[in-house]
């Protein structure tokens, strides 16, 4: 199962690695969802569809902006090395509590 689990890493790292368009459209899916997290919990409780809008537009929108950010001077900081995004990925997924 372990091996398993490290194969997409491994695809997910490759294709991130020196790549700041791909790392800074990832990097803005977390914000994205943790304000459908907080849209459905506190300010539009049941409005699924909504939700799933801002779900899909954002998620799109970051994948625009990730050229801007590539070809800005944003680029060197989101452009990786392999080893940082082990690092950074681990720390993403880690969850301390059940």
């Amino acid at each position: 199962m372990i091996i398993l689990l490290g194969v997409p890493a491994l695809v997910v790292v490759s294709a991130l690695a020196q790549s700041p368009w791909g790392t800074s459209s990832i990097a803005m899916t977390v914000p994205i969802a943790l304000l459908m997290g907080v849209c459905l919990r506190v300010l539009r409780p049941g409005r699924v569809a909504e939700v799933s809008l801002i779900g899909v537009g954002l998620p799109l929108l970051a994948l625009v902006a990730g050229r801007w950010v590539a070809e800005s001077s944003w680029a060197d900081t989101f452009t990786l090395a392999p080893s940082t995004l082990v690092i950074w990925l681990v720390t993403y997924g880690f969850r301390p509590w059940p």
